[in-house]
C-alpha cells in the first residue's frame, strides 16, 4: 500500500509548519498565521478536542485503518514524532504529519487537519493521540471552521453536497483557509468542501 521512504525531525516540521500560509493573500502579500505561535508536539486527550467537521467519508476512514495497520509496528500515525514522506503503489509521494490541533481561548481545543486519522483512533478506543499542538497564532487568522462534538461527526460514502452538513464555517471563512499542502502533500480544500 504505503511505504516510509523520509522521515522528517520535528524542528524541520515545526519550521514548516511556521511557514504554512493561508490559501489567499492579503493586500497582495502572503499570510503565516503560525509564524510567531506557539508550536508543540503534545498528548492529547480525546475528551479535551473537538472535531471541525460534521462528516468524514467511509473510504477514507478505510485508508487511515489499513494505513496504520501497513505502518505497524515501526510508525503509529497517531503517535508521530515528525514527519513521513510515503511512497504510494503509484509511485507518488504523500507527506504524513501529526494532526494539527489548535487552541484558542474562544474555542478550545479543535483538530484542523487530521479528522480521519483521529477518527479511527477514537473509533477504536484510544484515549490520547500526539498531535501538533498550536496556540498564541495571529488573532486576525482564526479558523475558517468552528468546532462541534464528535458525535455530530457522521460516516458518508460521498461528500455531502448541503453545506450545513459538512461543517459550521466562520464568516469570511475562504479568507481564513490554511494551506497545509507543503506539509502533507494534500490539495487545498475548495470553498465549501
Amino acid at each position: 500500500m504505503m511505504r516510509v521512504i523520509t522521515e522528517t525531525p520535528w524542528k524541520i516540521l515545526e519550521d514548516a509548519i511556521r511557514h504554512v500560509p493561508l490559501l489567499q493573500p492579503r493586500d497582495g502579500q502572503l499570510v503565516f498565521p503560525y509564524l510567531h505561535a506557539d508550536i508543540a508536539l503534545k498528548v492529547i486527550n480525546y475528551a479535551d478536542v473537538q472535531p471541525t467537521s460534521l462528516y468524514a467519508l467511509r473510504d477514507h476512514v478505510s485508508f487511515q485503518t489499513k494505513l496504520s495497520e501497513t505502518l505497524a509496528p515501526d510508525y503509529d500515525p497517531l503517535a508521530l514524532k515528525g514527519a513521513l514522506t510515503l511512497l504510494n503503489d503509484d509511485g507518488q509521494e504523500v507527506g504524513l504529519i501529526p494532526p494539527i490541533v489548535e487552541e484558542t481561548p474562544e474555542d478550545g481545543k479543535y483538530i484542523l487537519d487530521g479528522l480521519h486519522r483521529t477518527l479511527v483512533g477514537r473509533l477504536a478506543g484510544r484515549t490520547h493521540f500526539t498531535a501538533i499542538h498550536i496556540t498564541n497564532f495571529r488573532s486576525d487568522c482564526p479558523a475558517a471552521v468552528l468546532p462541534n462534538d464528535w458525535e455530530k461527526v457522521k460516516l458518508y460514502d460521498k461528500v455531502p453536497e448541503d453545506p450545513a452538513l459538512k461543517r459550521r464555517y466562520r464568516k469570511n471563512q475562504l479568507r481564513l483557509r490554511r494551506n497545509f499542502s507543503a506539509l502533507n502533500g494534500s490539495r487545498p480544500r475548495q470553498a465549501g468542501s
